[in-house]
């Protein structure tokens, strides 16, 4: 019988943590068979119910969670004093410039008490916890997940100890990460870049999702493999020719300041202004006052905005299936040529038309175009008339999902991508490198 691989997954999410870095790692533990592999995960506790089991991955043989491991960090400190200075202290004691400068100064210092990273000194617990599963099974792999630093941190100091080959899974990059708060610091990015490189030199292979990341990755381009995030198939029913009533719009995940939402709510005011009442934005997520705002703003008619709130993935897609249109965001901030949400693939795996508001020459726009998915814009009115067409004519909807590249679609599933992670591990393992 042959050996079945042990792989050390180190991890800040994992299943039932409702985060795209857990979807990514359940779903390709799920797809990897329990006769070849064996997966032990050491993962952060994040203060969650996990009575929840994992029955259905049968390849998965442990799961250790480890509690307070960013306790070390001093970024609770700057929280601390940014809400222990009141808004009225800060209206009578400072000027708003002062007051800015401080701001960054008081940031800048707490990003270099915590450098590289808030996580980076939670080692000693961590490392804890993986050499108890090192001295019992014999570890043939380590799997590193990014975020945060300190999986990838603990992986390479791993390897070293015990000459075990290792894998970076780099799903943003550290100073390519559009949520950086370094990019705003240009010295500390830079150190932060050679600390990057210096990590990932003693890698076997960096997995990065899109051509475009790897391109802010910085290490050995030699060992840059791309493995896309990846749906899982489930089964969905052909909606009628037309809506049903009213215009079923969904958007899951959350925006920020940076999100290109603005386009979209002009749009959806040009449109309520000849067809009021059509439409109805069902809204799950976080930050829905961020959205809110410019709606008020621009005095769109908020009863066609319904807030569900966060909730699970499982309930977000389960409205992903009931929409006649899904409506995904892009980044309109740097590296937003680079950005490609966690939701698209639970949006493909959902299989309904999509509106996405983003620029054309974006890793979010090009998966969407070469998926003939539906529509990408920025213009409000080619946003408007795609809302239109959707409640004119019976059929053009219908169309549109006939139009859907299955081919293309399917790249992105995680029988697709896990056969490609599967071959990497298989080789890896076997020669010491990719092949």
């Amino acid at each position: 019988m042959e050996k079945k691989i042990n792989i050390l997954l180190l991890t800040s999410y994992f299943l039932p943590d409702n985060h795209v870095g857990s979807w990514r790692w359940e779903r390709l533990v799920r797809f990897m068979p329990a006769d070849s592999f064996n997966l032990f995960v050491v993962t952060a506790d994040n203060g969650i119910d996990y009575s929840i089991g994992n029955n259905d991955l049968k390849s998965l043989k442990e799961v250790k969670r480890v509690d307070k491991i960013y306790s070390f960090s001093f970024r609770k400190y700057y929280n601390f004093l940014r809400k222990k200075n009141t808004v009225e202290h800060r209206a009578v004691s400072v000027s708003a410039v002062k007051k800015g400068r401080l701001r960054r100064v008081r940031r800048w210092l707490s990003l270099l008490l915590d450098f590289p990273d808030f996580s980076w000194r939670g080692k000693k617990r961590l490392m804890t916890a993986c050499e108890e599963i090192i001295s019992v099974e014999q570890i043939d792999i380590i799997i590193a997940s990014h975020p945060y630093a300190l999986p990838l941190r603990c992986a390479r100091l791993l390897s070293t100890k015990y000459g075990i080959p290792w894998i970076a899974d780099m799903r943003d990059g550290w100073t390519g990460n559009l949520f950086s708060p370094f990019l705003d610091y240009p010295v500390l990015n830079y150190l932060l870049g050679l600390i990057e490189k210096d990590v990932l030199r003693s890698a076997s292979s960096v997995v990065v999702i899109n051509d475009e990341l790897a391109q802010t990755i910085r290490c050995d381009k030699r060992k840059k493999v791309i493995i896309s995030n990846a749906y899982e198939k489930i089964n969905t029913e052909d909606p009628k020719e037309g809506p049903v009533g009213r215009l079923n719009l969904v958007f899951t995940g959350g925006v920020k300041e940076q999100h290109r939402y603005r386009p979209f709510l002009d749009g959806l005011k040009l449109h309520n202004s000849n067809y009021p009442n059509s439409i109805v934005f069902n809204y799950f997520g976080r930050d829905f006052n961020e959205l809110l705002g410019y709606a008020r703003q621009i005095n769109l008619e908020e009863g066609i905005l319904r807030n569900h709130g966060y909730v699970s993935n499982t309930l977000a897609q389960e409205a992903s299936i009931k929409a006649d249109i899904l409506v995904i965001f892009g980044w309109n901030g740097r590296f937003g040529e680079t950005y490609q949400s966690g939701k698209i693939f639970d949006y493909l795996s959902a299989r309904r038309p999509v509106l996405g508001i983003d620029n054309e020459d974006t890793c979010l726009s090009k998966q969407i175009a070469a998926c003939r998915l539906g529509l990408v814009t920025v213009n409000p009115q080619e946003i408007a008339n795609f809302l239109e067409k959707s409640i004119s004519s019976k059929r053009f909807l219908k169309d549109v999902r006939l139009n859907f590249d299955s081919s293309e679609i399917g790249a992105y599933s995680i029988n697709s991508t896990g056969k490609i992670y599967r071959r990497l591990i298989e080789d890896i393992v076997a020669h010491g490198t990719y092949k």
